[in-house]
């Protein structure tokens, strides 16, 4: 993990996996919030290029906001998607945890994301409860999957015991 701590603010594309209670939403959110509490004075003056705020989700946030949006017509999904797609940071929590397959309509909406996001270097933070790249590759199909590993140079794995369930029996 050491190696991913040098990188340049904000980090461009990272994807932290690991079981569940490691700690990757919490690295990934200090991150965030470190990003837009270096950012506040020009979100508050309007600085050049801030008409976009980051954007902290989960997954299942991004689905049900999409069909939410998409209830005024299609053009209400398509600008909510491309808001998502154009925020400076985007923070994409628990990737899979829903635990079972996305529709082609949601791996769709994903795959728009990322080549987007990558095709124009938009910084993308990502955590998922998934831990190999074949895995991931099952869930979202295999475009993704090469643009993640390009962006992201590898995903980082964090190991150790559950810290919640550590807390309890403590």
């Amino acid at each position: 993990v050491s190696k991913w701590l040098s990188w340049t603010f904000p980090p461009d594309w990272i994807l932290v996996s690991g079981k569940v209670g490691r700690g990757k939403t919490t690295w990934v959110t200090g991150v965030f919030n470190d990003y837009c509490a270096s950012r506040i004075r020009r979100y508050r003056e309007g600085g050049p290029g801030e008409n976009s705020l980051p954007i902290w989700m989960t997954e299942a946030d991004l689905f049900m906001n999409a069909d939410r949006s998409a209830a005024g017509g299609y053009s209400g999904r398509a600008v909510y998607i491309d808001r998502v797609t154009r925020s400076p940071l985007l923070v994409l929590d628990d990737l899979g945890g829903s635990r079972r397959k996305p529709t082609e309509s949601q791996v769709s909406m994903i795959r728009y994301i990322v080549q987007n996001r990558h095709a124009h270097n938009r910084p993308t933070l990502m955590t998922s409860n998934i831990e190999s790249w074949d895995q991931m590759e099952r869930t979202y199909g295999d475009h993704i999957v090469s643009r993640l590993i390009e962006s992201t140079g590898g995903m980082v794995v964090l190991d150790g015991p559950d810290r919640r369930l550590e807390e309890v029996n403590n």
